[in-house]
């Protein structure tokens, strides 16, 4: 990126405004970069807030870009993410809380 466009969005403390960043870069409207947050920040709170998460997995070859939904909280994940997370569940049900894991 070149310095031009990151100061042109320089705020007074000396941040940088990363949402028109982004707008500039796409060549989108601010108002749309403040949606896209916006919808980020709150499906962050909804799987934050999710006891355990139950993605819904389509059948067949699913996107990369996909979206997989959570049953339990409605959030939303990408395939990559959720099968981390599945993988996570997985691995910490071999070993109990205080447990010394083995090698994988």
């Amino acid at each position: 990126m070149s310095g031009g466009l990151i100061d042109k969005h320089r705020n007074a403390d000396g941040t940088v405004d990363g949402l028109g960043v982004m707008a500039d870069l796409t060549n989108r409207p601010r108002a749309d970069m403040d949606a896209l947050w916006a919808e980020v920040k709150a499906n962050h709170a909804k799987l934050q807030a999710c006891r355990r998460h139950d993605f819904v997995r389509p059948a067949g070859i699913v996107p990369i870009n996909a979206k997989l939904t959570c049953r339990a909280c409605d959030g939303w994940a990408s395939p990559s993410d959720a099968r981390w997370y599945d993988l996570g569940l997985a691995h910490a049900s071999r070993y109990p809380a205080g447990q010394e894991g083995g090698s994988c």
